[in-house]
């Protein structure tokens, strides 16, 4: 079994989920409508705002006149294009479903889209607290500084911030931009990727959902193509979302088996329930594969639903978590250095000579 060759890498700036999404759809229906993929893509080029999408949709255009191949020109465009949707336009080339391969990359990147917008409450609150507690912590040492010597609380105030809150809240910056750049960096995308099968707040369950059901999906469109069990398991192994389920659907099938059915491959990698495999290897006995992937694709479809809502409401328990941890911390921090110390200076005041 082949895997991808190497290709040419062309670097441009990143490509928001929205963007792709709106991409993605633009070319379902246009292709639905009887366009060729030259024709769209030069429409899509002409219209985008994005200079980085613009770029590679032209770039598309250009090489798909010419008879290349949209997966190709995909595969170059590493910041533009994720691997999994590389692998799944591949597939709908041979398979002849670039239509729905495209609604399901639109589907997949609107989703993403949709868990960063429910994300972003959770960091601002998150933000909020902290600036919160920064604030805080410089009325706090001002106040008591404003005390003894006698007043001029402003002073001390912005004095503190310079000194200890900006320093703290660059390094803070700092260690957002190094950790920022590592989530986008190509060089930790499989280590994300297998971390994230673990998270808990229903991230690991949505990603390990996800990976099954773009597989499956794919899967049920090639076998219904007609294409073998192992050229057919080979194309979708890549369309998994998930780098690390991608490479261990991938190990299932390499090696010479192409006589295997399917049932062999989804025992071998590990990641099926055992009435899936034993699912599969009744319907190949009585030849009604493609109903068996059908209600394998229903379970997957099921799985991915409830990996969705799991996560929406594990983020909402994580926006609550960090709401009470930051509020909780900033009244600790007042009582502790107002009320519990305010006694103790005021005697001190009254001692002094």
């Amino acid at each position: 079994m082949n895997r991808p060759a190497q290709i040419r890498v062309k670097r441009t700036a990143s490509v928001s989920d929205r963007d792709l999404s709106n991409y993605y759809a633009q070319l379902s229906s246009l292709l639905r409508a009887g366009i060729n993929l030259h024709d769209a893509h030069v429409s899509i080029a002409g219209r985008t705002r994005n200079r980085a999408l613009r770029e590679a949709a032209a770039e598309i255009a250009r090489r798909t006149g010419e008879g290349g191949r949209a997966s190709d020109v995909m595969a170059e465009y590493i910041d533009v294009f994720p691997p999994h949707a590389v692998a799944m336009i591949r597939a709908a080339e041979q398979g002849g479903f670039l239509p729905e391969a495209y609604e399901m990359l639109r589907e997949q990147a609107s989703g993403r889209a949709s868990i960063n917008q429910w994300f972003y409450w959770v960091r601002w609150l998150g933000y909020q607290g902290l600036l919160a507690l920064a604030l805080l912590v410089s009325a706090m040492t001002a106040l008591w500084q404003a005390f003894h010597a006698g007043g001029n609380f402003p002073y001390f105030f912005v004095r503190s911030l310079l000194t200890r809150t900006l320093p703290l809240a660059l390094l803070g910056i700092a260690v957002v931009m190094i950790i920022r750049f590592l989530l986008h960096s190509h060089s930790t995308l499989r280590l994300r990727h297998k971390l994230i099968l673990r998270a808990p707040y229903g991230f690991g369950k949505r990603a390990r959902a996800e990976a099954i059901y773009f597989f499956v999906w794919t899967l049920r469109k090639l076998s219904a193509a007609g294409l073998p069990p192992q050229t057919a398991w080979a194309l979708a192994a890549g369309t998994s979302p998930n780098g690390e389920y991608a490479e261990r659907l991938y190990a299932a099938a390499e090696g010479p088996r192409e006589n295997e059915p399917l049932s062999s491959f989804i025992e071998r990698t590990g990641l099926f329930e055992p009435d899936d495999e034993t699912m599969l290897k009744v319907a190949e006995q009585a030849g009604d594969v493609h109903g068996a992937l059908d209600a394998l694709f229903e379970a997957a479809s099921e799985e991915y639903q409830q990996g969705k809502a799991a996560t929406r409401l594990g983020l909402t328990s994580l926006g609550c978590l960090v709401f009470i941890l930051t509020t909780g911390g900033a009244i600790i921090y007042f009582a502790a250095n107002y009320y519990a110390r305010m006694f103790e200076e005021v005697d001190k005041w009254i001692q002094s000579p």
